[in-house]
Order: C-alpha cells, then sequence, then structure tokens
C-alpha cells in the first residue's frame, strides 16, 4: 500500500487517519502479510552475505524476514515513499539483527546507489506505482548483474473470497469508496505481471501462483482490517451508522460458508514474478 499517487481509486490520501500505520502493523501485517512475506523470502531463496531491499516495505514485514536469512554478514535496505509507514517500520524493527536501514524515496527515482543489491523484494506494491516500467527499471539498476527481483501481487479478487465480498457491499452501499480494491488487485493477471518484467530488461521471468489461508477471529475483525488498514476507513468510519450496518452485514452474509463458531477462514491467492537482471 505505498509508493502509490496521491489519489487511488477516487481516495484522497489526504484523508488517511493518522493512526492507519500504526493499524496497518499491528492488524494487516499479522493477519496477512507476515505469511505473505515468509512465502515471498522462501522463494527468493536468501544467502547469507547478500544485501536485500525490499521496496516498497510499508512497515517493513519482508525486510525483517529477510534479515535472520541473510544473517550479521548481510544487509537490508526499506524504501518507502511514505514517512509514517518508515516511522513504524523503524519502531517495529529496533531489535532486528542486522539492523535495517530505512530509506524514504520513490520507486521510480530510488536513491540508492547503481548495482548496490543481490536481491530486490516488493510484496503488494508494484500495482500501486503510477508507471511500473520505469521502476522496474530502477530495480534493475540498483541490482548487481545477475541480481534477483521477485515481486507479488494479488491474483483475482475472486480467489479471495471474502475481500470480494467487500468489494460487492462497497459497490451496492458506498460507491463513492469502491474504487479503492480495483486498484488493490489491478495487476492480477499473471501474463501482464510477467511482461512488465520483461519490458523493463528482466531476464528468465517466471511467474507462479500460491495459495493461501488466511483467518480472521470474526467477520467484524476482517472489516475492521481491511478497512481501518487503508484509506477506506476514515471514510467509512464517518459514514452514517445505518450504512454501515447494512455494509457488514452484506459482508457476512456473503462469507457465512467460510465461517466456523466465528473464525473466518477463506484462501487467497498470490502471483509471485521472478527475473534476473
Amino acid at each position: 500500500m505505498s509508493q502509490m499517487e496521491n489519489w487511488v481509486g477516487g481516495i484522497s490520501l489526504d484523508t488517511i487517519p493518522e493512526n492507519i500505520f500504526e493499524t496497518y502493523e499491528h492488524s494487516m501485517v499479522p493477519a496477512v502479510f507476515r505469511s505473505w512475506a515468509e512465502r515471498l523470502v522462501d522463494i527468493a531463496e536468501l544467502r547469507p552475505g547478500e544485501r536485500v531491499l525490499d521496496l516498497a516495505c510499508a512497515t517493513g514485514i519482508v525486510a525483517r524476514e529477510a534479515a535472520s536469512r541473510v544473517g550479521e554478514s548481510g544487509s537490508i535496505t526499506g524504501l518507502d515513499l511514505l514517512a509514517g509507514m518508515l516511522e513504524v517500520a523503524g519502531v517495529a524493527s529496533r531489535d532486528i539483527r542486522p539492523a535495517i536501514t530505512w530509506v524514504e524515496g520513490n520507486a521510480i527515482e530510488m536513491p540508492l546507489p547503481d548495482a548496490s543489491f543481490d536481491v530486490v523484494l516488493c510484496q503488494q506494491g508494484l500495482q500501486f506505482f503510477p508507471d511500473k516500467v520505469a521502476a522496474l527499471e530502477d530495480a534493475r539498476r540498483v541490482l548487481v548483474p545477475t541480481g534477483r527481483l521477485l515481486v507479488s501481487v494479488w491474483a483475482p479478487i475472486d480467489r479471495s473470497p471474502a475481500v470480494a465480498a467487500l468489494q460487492r457491499a462497497l459497490d451496492h452501499h458506498a460507491p463513492e469508496v469502491a474504487g479503492f480494491l480495483p486498484v488493490v488487485f489491478a495487476l492480477s493477471d499473471p501474463e501482464e505481471l510477467g511482461g512488465y518484467l520483461t519490458k523493463a530488461g528482466f531476464r528468465d521471468v517466471s511467474v507462479q501462483t500460491q495459495v493461501a489461508e488466511v483467518g480472521f477471529p470474526s467477520v467484524e475483525d476482517f472489516m475492521n482490517t481491511y478497512l481501518g488498514s487503508t484509506p477506506l476507513g476514515g471514510i467509512i468510519s464517518s459514514m452514517p451508522k445505518e450504512r454501515r450496518a447494512a455494509l457488514g452485514a452484506d459482508v457476512a452474509e456473503s462469507v457465512r460458508d467460510y465461517v466456523k463458531g466465528e473464525t473466518l477462514t477463506f484462501p487467497q491467492a498470490t502471483n509471485v514474478a521472478a527475473g534476473r537482471s
């Protein structure tokens, strides 16, 4: 959810609540992004001593997962456009070794030297970049020859049933903010994703789809996490109580087949593209 333009899906980033970055770290990361970060670094097969860039790092869960793989002889850098994300990342990583370097910057013109990384990882960021090829070209610039790039983006939204249910409910009850999630899932075609890497000059490009179960204590917790951790949160919370209740009721009805007791568990699918510089 980083490196995005000032307007995403018709929502101004100026409306982001002050506490959204903490909410993202303490809600969305443990519920969704930590397990996907583990998978991404597993696929990357990081080795001790490697220099790794976490591009569009948000609060840095990929960087933190990567640190243990490269060890004290390696180095980790996280880059993000949003200073608020980096502030939370710094707090969350204060006990991590090797210490992670956090850099505020744009993915299209990174304030980083040429050929300074062995691996670039990007989890759920590329779909937000206004110029995807330019960003990937800059990622190739900071990689050493034969360096590795791995990018994860969501597969089509219907492969995340609860999120698809939330989108349908937003379409019906909150059309003024219903444009956000389509941006989140905008790069879901594996062929299109791989094509961007090829256009940016990467070699040996491949795309694989990973599927995992995601769980939440309740449908309400799912709603609070997905809305409170995004620019939607402040807008939804300001809506009349009746509209919010109707939104929640529609989601609950749509996902009832994925609820046991109160726990909501559903599959999610992510496309992971890899290439060499």
